[in-house]
């Protein structure tokens, strides 16, 4: 993060995706690329608010069968 924070000075940093939604009001859409365990918690609050949302992880658990 620190070799992008340098590159872009200009972007701000966030370590927490809810205090982000509530002070960038500029936002139109997200990505959602975060453990799996926190996916599900952000992308419902970004529809919630409104967003545009791509979400890069599975909403549920996928099953396969043995081979």
């Amino acid at each position: 993060m620190a070799g992008c924070a340098k590159k872009y000075p200009q972007a701000k940093l966030y370590t927490d995706f809810r205090k982000m939604f509530e002070t960038q009001q500029d936002i139109d859409a997200v990505t959602i690329a975060t453990p799996d365990h926190v996916h599900a918690v952000a992308m419902s609050m970004a529809m919630k608010l409104g967003k545009h949302v791509h979400c890069q992880k599975p909403l549920t658990t996928a099953f396969t069968r043995p081979a």
